[in-house]
């Protein structure tokens, strides 16, 4: 438990000491709905089934208005993500991973505040792992995740990000090898 404890203070803190100046509101409606572009470095750490496996990847997101995605009407706090994403595992050494992901991302105005804006997100994904833990079928797999944030801005733009996730992978019984790994993923990344 001390250990999620820091982890969730480690995602919040540290980009917030690095900026400056608060989250301003759009200057105009067109500029919140605006595509949003980012790059990220991810570093997980497995839980289950055991806590063996770490990994560091390097994504790249375009966030969207979700109307903009799905014709129907949506609130203005809700965006739609996609992430792709490209690495290794650290542990067991040097194994290639990549992924691609959708996301629903929710902005939780009634606990931002100035500079910081928070915000929760949960998607799935495809993933490729050049390695397999013990009674794991298949190298592609299912990639379920749920996530807290929260944006920093900064005086000259290009705005911070920090996100913790859990990360679930698991092939969904498409082989009869199916133990799914667990982990806990922190995110630091910026807008551009």
């Amino acid at each position: 438990m001390r250990l999620f404890l820091r982890f969730v203070l480690l995602v919040i803190l540290t980009p917030a000491l690095c900026t400056g100046g608060g989250i301003k509101a759009p200057e105009t409606a067109g500029e919140e709905d605006a595509p949003r572009y980012a790059a990220a470095l991810m570093q997980g750490f497995s839980y289950t089934p055991d806590s063996d496996l770490r990994f560091t990847m390097a994504s790249f997101s375009a966030q969207l208005d979700y109307e903009d995605v799905f014709p129907q009407k949506a609130p203005e706090t809700l965006k739609f993500k996609v992430e792709l994403s490209g690495g290794a595992s650290t542990e067991p050494s040097g194994k290639f991973m990549g992924s691609v992901n959708m996301f629903a991302v929710k902005y939780l105005d009634p606990l931002s505040r100035p500079g910081i804006r928070v915000f929760c997100e949960g998607g799935i994904g495809l993933i490729y792992q050049d390695f397999r833990v013990e009674g794991q079928g298949l190298r592609y797999n299912f990639n379920p995740q749920l996530g807290i944030g929260a944006e920093f801005e900064r005086p000259r733009g290009n705005d911070l990000f920090s996100i913790l996730r859990l990360h679930h992978v698991s092939n969904a019984d498409l082989h009869e090898d199916n133990t799914g790994i667990n982990s806990v993923v922190l995110v630091f990344g910026r807008y551009f």
